[in-house]
């Protein structure tokens, strides 16, 4: 059991998205579906996503374009996304 649940803790993730060009992409992500912010826009524009905040780890959802990728250094940065449900 102790070496099953090593596995599912070291285990990569992967989620599909469709990229700002129109391309449909794998990304690696952690268990909970979260992946890095690396301050571009990941998906197209109407594309609804979930975003973590530096502010206390607080939560939002809207569509990609309506976010500010780019990390400012503020409370308002993005950390993590994921595709919304």
């Amino acid at each position: 059991r102790f070496i099953e649940r090593v596995k599912a803790l070291t285990a990569k993730h992967y989620t599909s998205i469709t990229a700002p060009d129109g391309k449909v992409r794998m990304v690696e992500t952690d268990a909970e579906g979260w992946i890095k912010n690396d301050g571009t826009q990941p998906v197209a524009s109407g594309v609804k996503v979930e975003c973590r905040l530096r502010a206390a780890q607080s939560k939002g959802v809207a569509p990609a374009d309506e976010w500010g990728w780019r990390d400012t250094g503020t409370e308002w940065s993005i950390t993590h996304w994921r595709p919304a449900a």
